[in-house]
């Protein structure tokens, strides 16, 4: 595999694993506001369980608690956006010079599109995913200590 290539290996890896972590985090939270387990949802996507979150925001008590709550889902929701992306994308290499093209076809749409992100902008998402599960977990230790 060539240097470019491993590059965006390494990157996209980075943002499909710390997303896992993310859906594992967002789970969590979901048992936190229901207080109980939900194995039934484990095996959902992230949609399906972005819904369930989003139905048990509206029914929490404290404003400020129910609107980050409502953030989380639709940065979860954004975020999702490009591990659709990364995961079902291709990377193209242009046989002319050589250059590579992150291709992908998004479902919202059904045009191809094109994505000149490079490595390094790839892997600041990775750090987006990694700073909204580290938010998404604390909150959960929040409603789970107020809860007893």
């Amino acid at each position: 595999m060539d240097d470019k290539k491993a590059k965006y290996a390494w990157a996209i890896g980075g943002v499909i694993l710390a997303f896992t972590e993310m859906e594992a985090e967002i789970l969590s939270l979901i048992e936190a506001l229901a207080s109980k387990s939900r194995p039934e949802l484990e095996p959902e996507n992230l949609s399906n369980k972005l819904v369930e979150l989003e139905k048990l925001a509206q029914q929490y008590p404290d404003e400020a608690i129910k609107n980050k709550l409502v953030k989380i889902a639709s940065a979860a929701r954004r975020l999702n956006v490009d591990r659709v992306n990364f995961a079902h994308g291709e990377l193209w290499v242009e046989p002319s010079d050589k250059s590579h093209h992150r291709h992908f076809v998004p479902r919202r749409t059904g045009t191809p599109e094109d994505d000149e992100r490079t490595p390094g902008q790839i892997k600041a998402i990775e750090d987006e995913i990694v700073k909204l599960c580290s938010e998404v977990a604390a909150l959960a230790a929040t409603i789970r200590r107020a809860r007893g």
